[in-house]
């Protein structure tokens, strides 16, 4: 966090109010993080952003003269630079909802979970290059993103994850897209420009399954990152072992990428 100290005149003397402004992803909680998409979005003015993200008053919003409201607004547009990659869904719960993000590096994502959600967002990105409705993919992909505590996508994700199967919840589309379909699309764009950040981690974390583009690392505006054959890549990670399908999916996501991404790595080094 870096230390801020405003000062403004009150009355016949000078005020000094100190805040705290986030410096990193990590540090951004989810109402700040939706602000900044607002302003990006125009819904917004810089001086209620800088209500959000520094948590002034009206009253002290009122008595910054317009540099001040600049050079604070600039001290904020690090969040515009998207080659800083996060590994955490800052939204962590959709709001108004008990829909729940994967947690940190992934945490709690299965590869099925998660060769879902990126087909869905593959699909918004194509129908966007198209200029195609690309709504019902928005939604489908962050209602897969999300889900609710004690839900799995598999009988077997969840005799993996707890043991038992009697009494399991599936999760349900139609319910989780009950609930994404209404939500302000400032919030299902910061989903998706987090999710872009968390693509730039990946491509960090395990080069040879999710290789950067050419321009990606001199680049400060978000990228379309590449699509994934999940079909393909999925039958290679299963191989011979078909009778183990629903185990492979129910995997921790992180285990099945450090697999496959050593795959590739020491395939590329046989050539």
């Amino acid at each position: 966090m870096k230390k801020v100290t405003l000062e403004y005149r009150r009355f016949w003397h000078t005020v000094k109010k100190t805040v705290l402004m986030p410096e990193r992803w990590d540090e951004l909680n989810p109402l700040q993080f939706i602000a900044a998409i607002r302003l990006w979005m125009g819904e917004v003015s810089e001086a209620d952003f800088l209500r959000t993200a520094c948590g002034f008053s009206k009253a002290v919003m009122r008595r910054m003269d317009e540099y001040q409201r600049f050079a604070l607004t600039r001290e904020m547009m690090w969040v515009r630079n998207v080659r800083r990659p996060h590994n955490a869904f800052i939204i962590d719960r959709l709001p108004g909802t008990d829909l729940f993000a994967p947690g940190m590096k992934l945490k709690g994502c299965t590869l099925q979970q998660f060769m879902t959600f990126d087909s869905f967002f593959s699909l918004y990105i194509s129908l966007q290059a198209e200029k195609a409705n690309a709504t019902d993919a928005l939604d489908s992909f962050i209602a897969t993103v999300y889900r609710r505590e004690g839900e799995y996508f598999s009988i077997r994700e969840a005799q993996i994850a707890v043991g038992k199967t009697d009494g399991v919840r599936l999760v349900v589309m139609e319910d989780h897209l009950k609930d994404v379909s209404p939500l302000p699309q400032a919030v299902k764009e910061a989903v998706t420009v987090n999710y872009i950040l968390i693509r730039s981690w990946l491509s960090k974390a395990y080069p040879h399954l999710f290789p950067a583009g050419e321009d990606e690392e001199t680049s400060n505006t978000p990228k379309t990152p590449r699509p994934v054959d999940w079909l393909k890549v999925f039958d290679a990670f299963v191989g011979d072992h078909i009778g183990d399908m629903e185990k492979y999916k129910a995997m921790q996501v992180t285990d099945a990428f450090r697999i496959m991404n050593r795959r590739i790595r020491e395939a590329k080094l046989r050539k």
